[in-house]
This record gives structure tokens, sequence and C-alpha cells, in this order.
């Protein structure tokens, strides 16, 4: 005998631009979630890069769509958009999605930014530099007190041993 089955869904989302993965290869300034149910309201979302959020100009909700309009095309770079929903049949629900966005630049734009990039590593490397110079001193420091420590100890001991 075959019995039916109860089938219990929550809200959820279907499909989204950008999808989960996805590497972007053009400018880019929307986000489309798309979800099995009219969604309320309340539901939101973020947009993170390296931990730092990205501004929305602004978020729509409309029956089983939420739209985030970003402020201008996203750099280079790993994303995360994560969302908060509240569905129909009134269950939160919230997700992620990564994707990364790797727009080829154009000749002219790759040199300044080659440049910067170049400045910001020499300084970086100047930087490094100067922290190993310092730590480097601060050894010699230590070698040098640790020595005289050494002979002050063989000192008193001589001294010690001598009047006894």
């Amino acid at each position: 005998m075959i019995s039916p089955s109860i089938v219990s869904a929550h809200s959820g989302i279907v499909s989204s631009n950008p999808k989960e993965g996805e590497i972007l290869t053009e400018e880019f300034n929307q986000i489309n979630l798309y979800f099995n149910t009219t969604i309320n309201e309340i539901s939101t979302m973020k947009l993170l890069k390296d931990g730092t959020e990205i501004s929305f100009i602004d978020i729509e909700v409309k029956s089983k769509k939420m739209i985030g309009t970003l402020t201008e095309p996203l750099d280079n770079g790993s994303y995360k958009i994560e969302w908060y929903i509240v569905g129909k049949d009134g269950h939160p629900i919230r997700g992620e999605i990564n994707f990364l966005v790797q727009i080829e630049q154009k000749e002219g734009e790759k040199n300044t930014t080659q440049q910067i990039t170049n400045e910001e590593e020499k300084s970086q490397v100047q930087n490094n530099n100067d922290g190993i110079s310092e730590n480097t001193d601060d050894k010699n420091i230590l070698v040098t007190l640790m020595g005289l420590f050494l002979i002050f100890a063989i000192v008193v001991i001589w001294l010690i041993r001598k009047e006894l």
C-alpha cells in the first residue's frame, strides 16, 4: 500500500543574480534575489566585501523578489550577500550568496593601478624593513644586556668565593 507523503516546505531562495560562486566579468550595480513565496516588507539584505558593508541606494521588496541597487559598480574582489526574509508562512529565513568580481581593466587604468600597487608594495616593503631593523636593534640590546648581566654574576660569584 502506498501512502501519500506530506511535504512541508518553508520559504527560501530559488535563484539570484549574481548566483552562488559566480564570477562577474562586467560592471554590475544591482542584486536580484528570487524566493519561492511572497516575502514581507521587513526582508532585507547586506553586501559585504572583506567584512566591510557596501551601501545600497535602495532595497526594494516586490512580491517574491528583493532588489538591491548599488551606488556604483563593484570593484574587483570577493563579495558576500547576506539576506534575511520573513516569508508568507511567517518563518524568518537567512542565507548568504558568495560571488567574485573580476573585471578586466582597460590599458590606461591598468597602468595607473599597477603604479599605485607598486608604490604601496614599496612602502610596505620599506615599513617591513624598518620593522626588521628595529627588531634587530632590540635583539642586539637584549644580547648586550644579557652579556653584561652574565659578567656581573661571574664577578659577584668570584668576590663571594674570594672572601670565603
